[in-house]
């Protein structure tokens, strides 16, 4: 064996040991199929490779191995669901999970509903979550938004809040752009104000720190025992603006100042830096009547003139 054949050799060892070293994550979220609630602590297992992990309080999972084979699969079990397995070479390394109830296991579990009912004021699905198509978008502002609610009858208990949350992929529109995945926020239920109609007496709040980047966040009230005093109430979303929550984004803006540089004058343009805050919310197009929404500016509530078809991803689930 020559010098050049062995140099070529080894670099084929080389390379084959780099792909084999090659890492492969996969990520993503566990929701129920018929409620569409997140589902925490499931077990997630890489099959061939081992590797596992369990859902967070938001349904959320991410496992990475190495040298994941293309015929592996993702395997995901919790009691009461049947066993779903998702073969890796078509599942793509981005997922949104539903597992089905097992109704099995469910009849051996004694359900006594009474009489009381639950609707879902406002519902969105996974579907509308999705980054695909031009109706989507993200609404964000520096200080709070609200949406107004109608539950079915007075003296209603609110039950859990879901939010659609939108991750954008800042690197692609603007390389230079920062993004946190992290979101600190806080969600209030408000009473309306009889006179104004805006947003009133804050019955309830909740502040959710997000770790990871689920996109459907069920917010479980249901040992607050909250009631709502009457028919109408705002959900409303709080940000907070530190940069725990920050993205950060230059742009190049049209103006431009004069400069001096080595005795000569010439004008140049000066960027500029904006600054946003997690979480992002989905902002979806649908046909139904759109709430009544308010946003804070300066301490003062104002209506929010959006497009009459777009809807904000936030519901709210009201036992009666």
């Amino acid at each position: 064996m020559n010098y050049r054949t062995l140099c070529i050799a080894v670099w084929l060892l080389l390379s084959t040991a780099l792909q084999l070293r090659a890492q492969n994550t996969y990520e993503g979220q566990v929701i129920d199929k018929t409620t569409e609630i997140a589902i925490p602590n499931v077990t997630v297992v890489l099959q061939k490779t081992n590797q596992a992990t369990k859902t967070s309080e938001q349904g959320y999972f991410k496992i990475t191995a190495d040298a994941v084979s293309e015929n592996d699969t993702l395997v995901f079990s919790y009691v009461g669901y049947k066993t779903l397995k998702l073969g890796v070479k078509n599942s793509g390394q981005q997922l949104f999970v539903t597992l089905e109830p097992d109704i099995t296991q469910l009849k051996e579990v004694e359900i006594n509903a009474g009489k009381a009912q639950d609707k879902v004021l406002n519902k969105f699905s996974w579907v509308d979550l999705s980054e695909e198509g031009n109706n989507k978008m993200f609404i964000q502002t520096h200080e709070a938004l609200a949406r107004l609610f109608e539950a079915p009858q007075t003296n209603s208990r609110l039950i859990n809040i879901k939010i659609g949350r939108r991750q954008i992929n800042w690197e692609k529109l603007r390389p230079e752009a920062t993004e946190s995945k992290y979101a600190r926020f806080f969600v209030h239920v408000y009473a309306i104000d009889s006179t104004t109609r805006h947003p009133g007496q804050i019955l309830l709040t909740k502040e959710l720190v997000l770790l990871d980047k689920a996109k459907m966040i069920t917010l479980d009230l249901s040992k607050e025992h909250l009631i709502i005093p009457g028919r109408e109430f705002f959900i409303g979303i709080e940000w907070i603006n530190n940069p725990f929550n920050e993205t950060v984004q230059m742009l190049v803006t049209n103006i431009k100042e004069r400069a001096r540089l080595n005795g000569r004058v010439y004008d140049q343009t000066l960027s500029a830096y904006w600054i946003s805050y997690q979480p992002f919310l989905v902002g979806y197009s649908t046909n139904n009547p759109r709430g009544v929404i308010w946003y804070k500016k300066e301490d003062k509530w104002m209506i929010w003139n959006l497009e009459p078809d777009l809807e904000i991803a936030l519901s709210a689930t009201i036992r009666y």
